[in-house]
């Protein structure tokens, strides 16, 4: 889906005058047209993806209360340094604060990503919150209906995954219910070194 668009001000008055009897939006059209057309044919004569099939299981989630980070921006190319130094920092506070982790896979939110950054949220499941300081906070993951997509492969290759769960969304018109999906990473990199074999659930809360 391309979404082409062009915006800007008028001055006052020959700007605004001349708009009136001229209309700007008939001068674009041809050039958005021509350029429409030109990418097109780029597209088209590029390397062809194949979207991967995803079948979410739909399922009813209860509350749960994570450790947890928050990081605004993050590039990219480190969030897995990132999350491995969180989840470090996360560790040591349930230790001082003798705070009960669940036997749950660590997590991560993420709310949004782009090229170049993207902002999350690692965390680990607790059973209860106790009195934080520092960077570590006990954030809340709100219960309720999800879709769990199912990811077999390493971490590098989930961007495709990500286009086809919006594809398979907006297919279906179905909405997001919160700001953010979450991870939850079910191998373990460190016991499991065919990245072909890595499981992660990706949770979609939906309306």
């Amino acid at each position: 889906k391309i979404t082409w668009t062009n915006t800007g001000k008028l001055k006052w008055p020959i700007d605004r005058w001349f708009n009136t009897f001229m209309s700007f939006k008939k001068m674009l059209e041809k050039d958005f047209k021509k350029g429409l057309e030109k990418l097109k044919k780029v597209v088209e004569a590029g390397p062809k993806r194949e979207m991967p099939v995803v079948k979410p299981e739909k399922m009813e989630l209860p509350d749960q209360l994570i450790f947890s980070i928050m990081h605004e921006v993050v590039r990219n190319a480190e969030i897995g340094e990132k999350i491995g130094q969180s989840y470090g920092a996360i560790l040591k506070v349930i230790e001082t604060t003798k705070a009960i982790p669940k036997q749950e896979p660590p997590l991560c939110l993420y709310y949004s990503h782009n090229r170049v950054t993207t902002r999350m949220r690692p965390g680990l499941v607790v059973q209860g919150c106790v009195a934080l300081k520092g960077d570590v906070e006990c954030f809340p993951i709100k219960g309720g209906e999800v879709l769990r997509f199912t990811y077999l492969g390493g971490y590098a290759n989930l961007e495709s995954t990500y286009d086809a769960i919006d594809i398979y969304l907006e297919e279906n018109k179905i909405h997001k219910r919160e700001s953010y999906t979450w991870e939850s990473y079910v191998s373990d990199p460190g016991t499991e070194p065919d990245s072909t074999k890595w499981m992660t659930y990706i949770y979609v809360p939906v309306k």
